[in-house]
């Protein structure tokens, strides 16, 4: 079934010819489904550095990571009027307004299309056909259940809502390797490597997943130059810039792996990306 189709019959209105549809993908900054999931998207979607949305209604997709032709829909919006941006001049504030009659399919339809080209904002009419109903699930997608380590990609936002919710597939795969993890600042492009051990002494869980829920609990882990960032202004970026973390997996390891060798590749990674000198390792 065509998308259009569906949502053709939620709303009569939500004709191609009538919309714009807002492909919206990882820009070097903000992933859109990790938007989407902490409740900020329609704000986010709103604020453009062009006119864009010249068009009764917009349609969002959201592409879901490591999934390249799956989309999930993230609302349709009525366009109600356009502004230039109060505070930043040269942008654009759209006011929009989520159709109500098709909020149930939202988070939870996936579309399927292959993407080609780099323009985020289409026609619709001009690549309708390419947009199909892929899935309907019975709930709306807060989660993506853990993939692979090679394809891990979290921001703060998406480890914290992990880490809240106790997510099974997530704690039984982070927690059954030790290994080198990195960590990015995705505000300068600045880099943190660091290590976690199979120890279960402390939290009674070892591995990957134990580092990381201290991370989503405190932002820094206990790292020095990492706190000291994220200490209140003047002295540094206040603790709410570890919105701005992205979350990776460099190497894995065994659990028993020695804590040796493990620190002899946390060196070597922190030496291959220059972290100490462009970064936030202080070692």
């Amino acid at each position: 079934m065509k998308l259009f189709d569906l949502l053709g019959l939620h709303d009569a209105q939500l004709e191609p010819s009538a919309t714009k549809v807002h492909l919206a993908a990882f820009n070097g900054q903000d992933e859109p489904i990790a938007v989407w999931r902490r409740g900020d998207f329609e704000a986010w979607q709103r604020w453009q550095f062009q006119r864009v949305f010249e068009r009764p209604y917009i349609v969002s997709l959201v592409r879901i990571p490591a999934r390249n032709d799956r989309w999930l829909f993230a609302g349709a919006y009525k366009v109600l009027g356009c502004r230039p941006h109060p505070e930043h001049e040269g942008n654009w504030l759209y006011d929009t307004q989520e159709v109500e009659a098709t909020r149930p399919l939202t988070g939870r339809l996936v579309v399927a299309h292959h993407r080609t080209g780099r323009n985020s904002f289409r026609l619709a009419e001009t690549f309708c056909d390419t947009l199909t109903v892929a899935e309907i699930r019975e709930a709306p997608m807060l989660l993506e259940p853990f993939s692979t380590y090679s394809e891990v990609r979290l921001s703060k936002a998406e480890l914290d809502l992990i880490v809240r919710a106790g997510e099974p597939s997530w704690r039984a795969a982070l927690a059954a390797i030790a290994g080198i993890y990195l960590i990015t600042d995705t505000s300068n492009g600045r880099l943190y490597v660091g290590s976690a051990t199979g120890d279960t002494r402390a939290v009674g869980e070892g591995g990957i997943w134990s580092r990381w829920c201290e991370y989503s609990r405190n932002g820094h882990g206990g790292n020095v130059e990492l706190k000291r960032l994220l200490s209140p202004a003047p002295a540094g970026e206040g603790p709410e810039h570890a919105r701005h973390f992205q979350y990776a997996i460099l190497e894995v390891a065994d659990t028993h792996t020695s804590e040796l060798d493990l620190l002899r590749r946390e060196s070597h990674w922190k030496q291959v990306l220059q972290s100490g000198r462009f970064g936030y390792n202080g070692n």
